[in-house]
């Protein structure tokens, strides 16, 4: 399966400790044979406090220890380029991640774009009162993971990251069960995306 998770930071967890989470979280699922992409805004704030505190330090232990996931940072964009530039990132993927604390219109424009196939998640930050927009599939709370899928399930995680790995398969279970109802009654069965 493919993921996409748009973070505020995953690199700059100095300034902003949920990184930690999201990053292993992340690498949970890339472990599992995944594809994962995190994208997080270009010289962001959180980043750019992380390297003044820590100088490369930050940057240096992500790239050693999660070369699995694929990084990208991206410039802001708004109106037409932003719309423009979430279709293409969300074109191709199962599952976007979308993190509390990432620009209001980034989470609008997810929040607004469905596709048949496609699961969006909102990831709420610790403390995080963000209610979960009508446009999102699942609402997740980092790090006690407390997954509230539209079944009424209820399932609990601790906030240790070495639960990441269980609360990871616990998220793809619940993406393809998501996506592959949402394609049942949309598309009569038909399955845009093959099992990885």
């Amino acid at each position: 399966m493919r993921f996409t998770f748009f973070a505020p930071t995953v690199v700059g967890y100095l300034s902003w400790p949920p990184a930690l989470h999201v990053r292993g979280l992340a690498d949970a699922l890339a472990d599992e044979g995944h594809e994962v992409r995190v994208l997080e805004p270009r010289n962001n704030r959180l980043f750019t406090e992380s390297l003044r505190g820590a100088g490369s330090e930050p940057a240096r232990h992500f790239y050693l220890n999660f070369s699995r996931l694929q990084m990208h940072t991206y410039e802001p964009r708004f109106g037409t380029a932003l719309l423009e530039w979430t279709a293409r990132e969300l074109a191709l993927i199962d599952a976007a991640f979308v993190v509390s604390g990432v620009e209001p219109d980034v989470l609008r424009t997810i929040a607004s774009t469905s596709r048949s196939g496609l699961v969006k998640v909102l990831l709420r930050a610790p403390g995080d009162n963000t209610v979960a927009h009508d446009g999102f599939d699942w609402s997740l709370s980092l790090p006690q993971v407390v997954a509230v899928c539209d079944r009424g399930l209820v399932a609990e995680a601790g906030s240790n990251i070495e639960d990441s790995e269980v609360i990871g398969r616990m998220i793809v279970d619940e993406v393809r069960r998501l996506r592959d109802a949402r394609s049942t009654s949309s598309q009569s069965g038909w399955r845009p995306y093959p099992d990885a």
